[in-house]
């Protein structure tokens, strides 16, 4: 997403120009197709949830012009994506419990980077475990941030 103008913490987005379509309501069946989308079984999982709570969102959001980081998922309250005071990054945490890119030093070291800037830059983030989405933890706390349930419930 592109800032188009504003103060660093009210800046206004434009959705991503790179081709890739939103979410689609058919659900994707093998891991080989969501490698193919660039996509996780607990991304895609967390889009089926967010779209069953009638959650707007856009995917694979890249805030940064500068940098290549990505986001999985930008949500907002009122699906209009124009404001990071209402809008919220999530971050779906892939492989945590493998070694690999993201258990890496250098991985973790490249996520904090992100999380930092994008602190840095206004946004707020929230980021999940493959548990936390399967479990309904994720989508709960979404809800709570974007102010549509009550936290004690």
């Amino acid at each position: 997403m592109k800032k188009t103008g504003g103060s660093m913490g009210l800046g206004v987005l434009t959705p991503p120009t790179s081709g890739k379509r939103p979410i689609s309501t058919a659900v994707v069946k093998t891991n080989a197709e969501l490698a193919r989308l660039g996509r996780s079984q607990p991304e895609e999982t967390l889009a089926l949830q967010l779209n069953g709570a009638r959650i707007r969102f856009l995917r694979e959001v890249r805030p940064f012009s500068e940098r290549k980081f990505r986001f999985d998922f930008l949500v907002e309250r009122h699906g209009m994506f124009a404001m990071k005071s209402t809008a919220w990054l999530i971050e779906v945490e892939g492989g945590i419990w493998q070694k690999g890119g993201h258990s890496s030093g250098t991985g973790i070291t490249r996520d904090i980077e992100k999380g930092n800037l994008a602190a840095l830059a206004g946004w707020r983030v929230l980021r999940f475990t493959h548990d936390m989405i399967k479990d309904g933890r994720a989508l709960k706390t979404i809800e709570q941030a974007l102010g549509e349930t009550d936290a004690n419930h």
